[in-house]
């Protein structure tokens, strides 16, 4: 955040509608290396797509669509004359992405708090893997939100319903992790969103605390701003924003 620092608006990209060039529900974007935008839209109703659309942004109107990769869950298991009882996720299927993260590489891994795991695709949308386990424990998912990498590549998860931060490895080995739910310096109440600076300090948006959380990348609690109070630094439900603080030295 920059005391005085305001942007003139260009113009937007998108409209509501489930085909291209419209959008459904997006929740997280992040940059490609090659100036490509990747944005996670997710489904608030049966009649709309879950899925991660790239493009090339472009000047105002020129935007291009370059695929979308995702898509809604096939299988759903019913009991007859009963409503839904529960939903199968195949390989790439999403029903609630919520978070976006890119690995050296190029890796797309989208976090689903739904589903409680993280899928891998490569940068053209192609199946890879997935990791994630429903639960409480060290190393579970319980509503996972915002992902992010820090300069070493581990990956980091705002584990929301658990109300924790979790740290692993790309192939889903926990290396780490720290947060418990509370209002006090270092804990949180239903976290959503994260990123990591240049060096490695990690910034989560406590949602129903209405604040914003510094951190090192072991998990040390720096300092917090933001409050529900009337007042300058006001923040309201605080969500996860297409930034990058490796760029830009600004938390927005």
């Amino acid at each position: 955040i920059a005391r005085g620092r305001a942007y003139k608006f260009s113009h937007q990209i998108g409209r509501a509608d489930i085909e291209w060039p419209g959008g459904n529900w997006p929740v997280d974007a992040i940059w490609g290396k090659g100036g490509e935008l990747y944005v996670v839209e997710r489904s608030e109703t049966t009649n709309t797509v879950p899925r991660v659309t790239k493009m090339w942004p472009g000047e105002p109107g020129g935007e291009e669509y370059i695929k979308e990769f995702g898509g809604p869950v096939q299988r759903i298991k019913v009991a007859k004359g009963q409503d839904i009882l529960s939903r199968f996720a195949g390989d790439g299927e999403f029903l609630w992405p919520t978070g976006i993260a890119l690995d050296n590489e190029e890796r797309v891994y989208v976090s689903d708090d739904w589903f409680n795991n993280i899928s891998i695709f490569d940068q053209d949308g192609h199946f890879l893997s997935k990791w994630g386990v429903s639960g409480s424990e060290p190393g579970m998912l319980d509503g996972p939100a915002g992902i992010a990498f820090d300069v070493e590549e581990s990956l980091y998860v705002v584990d929301s319903n658990n109300h924790r931060i979790q740290k692993f490895a790309k192939d889903g080995s926990l290396l780490g992790g720290w947060g418990e739910f509370g209002t006090a310096p270092g804990k949180f109440h239903t976290p959503w969103g994260i990123t990591i600076d240049v060096n490695d300090h990690v910034y989560v948006a406590d949602w129903k605390n209405h604040r914003v959380q510094k951190f090192t990348s072991d998990g040390e609690f720096l300092t917090q701003f933001g409050s529900a109070a009337p007042g300058v630094g006001i923040l309201n439900h605080p969500t996860p924003a297409p930034t990058n603080v490796q760029t830009f030295p600004h938390l927005y």
